[in-house]
């Protein structure tokens, strides 16, 4: 680590869990650096959940080790450094959300000087003497990210924050996740939903079938890979040609043609002179823009070809 470098936080080394025959989460090995919120992204089952229980010493790991804080200190002193959401939110439906606070705040030795200025960041405040059972989803949510965040925890965890909201409430807990984090508290954000990921992390981890098939930026994920629309009414040949080509990563029909995703960008008066030369004569040869998510599928599908 060079002096510019962010101080790792969560160091994670050939972690997996496996429950009985099943391999739930394959050998992982990622750093969580100081400052980055990161995106833990997958579909459902891709072994997120397990992965962050694991990590929080909810889950036992079948192998492999973790360390907080570089080791600097005990399991449990650091648990009181972390704030984490891993399920639905669980408070008492017919106390207010001050006085559900309150008792958060004697559990964890907070003082409760700090409520007001959690309900403000979240929202909350004017509601503050409402019962928790007059409260929607997203209100639930967002107090339960109050709560997290009473002792001002060095890293933030949550668990699928915006699952079963509606727009405005995903829109509302996107909001806070942004305003948390330029507060400086690193947050890892588990989800199944790349258009999240995308508006709110800086980094990204890819999981599949708990694999993981990315680590990195997620401007690198977002980075534009060449991407052609081709039509030919010699459909079969081209279909051919294409599934031939060593230089082609993804292809998806569409249409009456094929979206087909290049290693390196390739000039279209090439791949039109190569088709040509091979008795393929184009009707529609168009370049594309590609989108995070033709990139999840590109990837998921290579790995699932491997598997």
């Amino acid at each position: 680590m060079t002096q510019t470098d962010p101080p790792i936080l969560l160091s994670v080394h050939q972690l997996c869990k496996r429950y009985g025959k099943r391999q739930a989460v394959h050998p992982l090995t990622f750093d969580i650096k100081k400052g980055y919120v990161y995106g833990l992204l997958g579909p459902n089952g891709s072994g997120k959940s397990t992965t962050l229980g694991m990590v929080l010493q909810v889950v036992n790991p079948t192998s492999g080790n973790f360390s907080w804080f570089q080791g600097q200190c005990t399991p449990n002193e650091a648990l009181k450094k972390i704030g984490a959401i891993i399920e639905r939110p669980n408070f008492y439906p017919y106390l207010s959300a001050y006085k559900n606070l309150e008792i958060v705040c004697l559990i964890k030795g907070v003082p409760l000087s700090a409520i007001d200025h959690k309900l403000e960041l979240v929202g909350l405040l004017g509601r503050k003497h409402d019962s928790f059972e007059q409260y929607s989803l997203g209100m639930k949510q967002r107090l339960a990210i109050a709560s997290a965040l009473l002792n001002d925890p060095e890293v933030l965890i949550l668990d699928e924050p915006t699952n079963g909201l509606d727009p405005e409430g995903i829109h509302q807990i996107r909001g806070i996740i942004k305003k948390v984090a330029a507060l400086g508290t690193t947050i890892v954000l588990a989800s199944h939903l790349l258009d999240e990921v995308e508006k709110v992390c800086d980094r990204v981890l890819v999981l599949q079938e708990g694999h993981m098939i990315f680590e990195g930026a997620v401007a690198d994920l977002l980075h534009e890979q060449p991407v052609v629309y081709l039509e030919s009414p010699q459909d079969k040949a081209l279909a051919s040609w294409i599934e031939n080509h060593p230089g082609i990563t993804h292809v998806t029909p569409q249409g009456l043609g094929y979206l087909v995703q290049l290693a390196q960008e390739v000039a279209t008066d090439q791949i039109n002179k190569e088709l040509s030369e091979n008795g393929i004569f184009l009707s529609v040869l168009q370049k594309q823009k590609t989108s995070l998510e033709d990139r999840f599928l590109a990837m998921t599908h290579k790995t699932n070809t491997h598997d």
